[in-house]
């Protein structure tokens, strides 16, 4: 939890870029801490951040989206935004 609290100076450059054509920024959503390099053992659980819990599926009980930016994709899978972004680690 240690970047709770933080607001950043500036867009990312994609952001940046998004905002320029139109795009409007709802929030970054739950993703797992430094990209999910909290261990280095292959037993990681993905979408797990110590603020917010486990990310879970929206159809699935107990599902792990697994993905650093599985809340994103969650969000989007429910209808709360048209299109995410996200990496893979």
């Amino acid at each position: 939890m240690c970047l709770l609290g933080y607001r950043s100076l500036r867009d990312s450059a994609i952001a940046s870029k998004l905002r320029a054509a139109g795009a409007v920024i709802l929030g970054k959503s739950a993703m797992s801490e430094w990209a999910a390099y909290r261990s280095s053992s292959n037993t990681t659980t993905m979408g797990w951040s110590g603020y917010g819990g486990q990310v879970l599926g929206a159809y699935c009980e107990n599902q792990d989206p697994f993905g650093s930016s599985s809340g994103s994709g969650v969000a989007v899978s429910i209808g709360l935004a048209m299109g995410a972004l996200g990496t893979e680690v």
